[in-house]
């Protein structure tokens, strides 16, 4: 084996290294991945335009459906409301009307105290005949407000008799 002080030489006679590609190979290489990189990045901005198109389309069609759901409640609740007033009036006149009948049905024996109670009847009836039920609502609020005890009393013996009619 003879000493080569140039290194070894290829058969054309160039210096071999044997190793990796040559400069302008990997300038090609660079310049292919900038490209696809910059493909890749122009894919992304897209497919990111696309999500908020469809974002802002699904954010529509939520709210718009949100605004009919609540227009929809709310004509619900009116008609609910209407329905429960009118049945409250209805009964009004029937209360009012049962007063006038025991005023005029009762014994003589019976006059001062079904005097008093056609009165209250008659009070009882006209209340709810010109009152709604948000009115009442709040008339019984009020009284629970400044009468505590005699309300949760009240409500405790409605509770008890509920739960025995339910039990049975």
């Amino acid at each position: 084996m003879t000493y080569n002080p140039n290194g070894p030489r290829g058969p054309q006679g160039s210096m071999h290294t044997g190793v990796g590609t040559s400069s302008t190979s990997q300038t090609n290489s660079t310049g292919t991945l900038t490209a696809v990189k910059h493909n890749v990045e122009k894919e992304a901005e897209g497919v990111m335009a696309k999500a908020e198109q469809m974002a802002g389309t699904v954010k529509e069609k939520a709210e718009h459906m949100a605004s009919a759901v609540k227009e929809k409640a709310e004509h619900l609740g009116e008609t609910a409301s209407d329905s429960a007033n009118a049945a409250v009036t209805s009964v009004g006149e029937a209360i009012s009307s049962l007063g006038g009948s025991v005023r005029a049905h009762a014994p003589a024996a019976l006059s001062p105290y079904a005097e008093k109670a056609a009165t209250s009847m008659e009070q009882a009836g006209s209340y709810l005949q010109k009152s709604n039920i948000g009115e009442m609502v709040d008339d019984v609020a009020g009284v629970v407000r400044r009468h505590p005890m005699p309300a949760m009393l009240t409500g405790v013996l409605f509770g008890f008799f509920l739960a025995r009619k339910v039990s049975r």
